[in-house]
């Protein structure tokens, strides 16, 4: 067992703040999200400094700006110079994985990011490049089979969110004795 902490990293776009009920509103019905908030770091003061996917997720990763490399909307892939937080937590003996949307490859929708520079450093990739088609899952296993075999055990075999959260979990619990980083998007 180790002493550094366990982190999961949940992004979900387009989610805006009034809609969780941790942060107050009542009409918001969210209490798996509220539990997450009230046991984990919670950013109340954070902004978004460029409110699209791929911006976004470049300076997720990255910690740079995304106007300081003219990323656009979309349809943008990454440089292989680029370092991620991928990078910095193996570095630091974390075990890394993406599951789910990416979308910093450019096109093809939806598109398999197949291993190497692509990947941005995480050790385990279960994902797609980009788009959703949330009752049809595109997703990727490491090799590029897709993940349709695993889908097929699901109760709704293919509910995008399900199968992903259930590779988030699995992965978590094959995890649990050492440092893991999981981002699921």
């Amino acid at each position: 067992m180790t002493d550094r902490p366990n982190i999961l990293v949940l992004l979900c776009d387009q989610l805006r703040r009034q809609a969780l009920g941790c942060y107050g509103d009542a009409d918001a019905r969210t209490p798996n999200l509220d539990a997450f908030a009230q046991r984990g770091v919670r950013f109340a003061n954070a902004c978004s400094t460029y409110p699209i996917c791929v911006p976004f997720r470049f300076t997720l990763m990255t910690g740079e700006y995304a106007h300081s490399r003219t990323i656009p909307g979309i349809e943008w892939s990454m440089s292989p110079a680029e370092r991620t937080m991928a990078d910095e937590f193996n570095e630091a003996g974390y075990d890394t994985v993406y599951i789910g949307k990416w979308h910093l490859d450019g096109p093809p929708k939806p598109g398999y990011v197949p291993p190497g520079w692509r990947r941005r450093g995480f050790q385990t990739f279960e994902g797609f490049n980009r788009g959703h088609v949330y009752h049809e899952h595109y997703g990727y296993e490491d090799d590029g089979r897709e993940l349709a075999e695993r889908a097929a055990s699901q109760p709704d075999p293919y509910y995008e969110p399900t199968l992903q959260t259930d590779l988030a979990l699995e992965f978590m619990g094959k995890h649990k004795d050492d440092s893991f980083v999981c981002f699921l998007s």
